[in-house]
């Protein structure tokens, strides 16, 4: 048995476990030769979910999970499709909603070469996305077509794993589906009866949304989801018919509305940006080069300043800014691109 059969069966094991995601992300870097992996629920309202992260170092992760995540090429990717799919971060810059001065940023920090990800529709909607990242080279369109064969093998694992997990808590084990992330959920039956509820579905008291029209809707189709108010959105699944507590019934996750997203273009926040701190031409192409990471010695050779020149330029920048660091630029940049401050 290879290295990568022995790794599938341990993620076959895995299923119902706490540790499932991070044992399928051990097989897929095996079987496509990645460094390393982060596992991420992403939903269509709100901000992704990490489950498994031993890549992203803190402060960029807050920078991530602190809404730089809305301009996250695989988030739209999976929000504008709701399917399974395989993509290559890098060749998803072409797209005109990437941002890819933000990715480069992103990656940088993490010391990212390349990602590839494969996106598990699970459901919700909701997606276990396993992305694989490279830390010296980037991935090719035959590294592309392995992950695409094995795509539906890691859908299987989610949608198993999540069924085992919901038969469980009906049992009382209340295992959690998503790592330490718990949705509310219910599982209904083909009468439009609850069957089973976990605790955060109770304590929201989410059955009041399950109107005759909502149970109609789900006999009728086999996944979907609504807005059914102003704070909460239900998607549902299908379950098999030998789903033991509840034949061709429902699993119904909910998830709370999220405000509007700022979903401007980078270089339109970026001008934006410009305009409202008053930069000069010349802070503003400092400041551009410096939100990717580059340090001052870089940012003098591609400008054909000197580095002192650089750092007088970017101190400018800071003192409009009222920040005294890079970290403090870069969080400062991300909020009001994010909070679409009025000009």
């Amino acid at each position: 048995m290879t290295t990568a059969q022995s790794l599938l069966a341990a993620a076959i094991a895995a299923i119902g476990k706490p540790h499932l995601y991070e044992a399928v992300g051990q097989w897929l870097s095996a079987e496509i030769k990645s460094s390393q992996f982060i596992v991420v629920r992403y939903a269509l309202q709100g901000a992704p979910e990490m489950i498994v992260n031993k890549v992203l170092p803190k402060d960029v992760l807050d920078l991530y999970l602190g809404g730089g995540y809305r301009f996250d090429p695989l988030l739209r990717l999976w929000r504008r499709h709701q399917a399974p799919a395989c993509a290559i971060v890098n060749e998803l810059s072409g797209d005109p909603e990437t941002v890819e001065n933000y990715l480069e940023a992103i990656f940088r920090r993490a010391i990212i070469r390349d990602e590839l990800a494969l996106l598990a529709p699970a459901p919700a909607p909701v997606c276990v996305a396993f992305c694989l990242e490279r830390s010296n080279q980037e991935y090719t369109k035959a590294d592309l077509a392995v992950a695409e064969t094995l795509l539906p093998v890691v859908t299987e694992l989610v949608r198993l794993h999540i069924e085992f997990c919901v038969l469980a808590s009906g049992a009382g084990a209340a295992p959690s589906i998503f790592g330490d992330y718990r949705l509310p959920l219910a599982v209904i039956d083909r009468a439009g009866r609850i069957v089973h509820a976990n605790e955060r579905w109770a304590a929201e008291g989410l059955s009041r949304l399950l109107s005759d029209t909502f149970i109609a809707d789900m006999a009728a189709i086999p996944s979907g989801e609504r807005a059914l108010d102003r704070d909460w959105r239900l998607g549902w699944n299908a379950l098999a018919p030998d789903f033991p507590l509840a034949p061709k019934g429902s699993l119904v996750m909910a998830q709370r509305i999220e405000p509007a997203q700022a979903d401007e273009g980078y270089d339109a926040a970026f001008a934006r940006f410009v305009r409202r701190h008053g930069l000069t031409p010349r802070e503003t192409d400092v400041a551009r080069l410096a939100l990717l990471g580059l340090p001052n010695e870089q940012i003098a050779r591609k400008l054909d300043l000197t580095p002192g020149s650089v750092r007088n330029h970017r101190s400018h920048v800071y003192g409009k800014l009222d920040v005294t660091s890079e970290r403090e630029f870069f969080r400062a940049f991300l909020a009001e691109v994010l909070t679409k401050v009025a000009e």
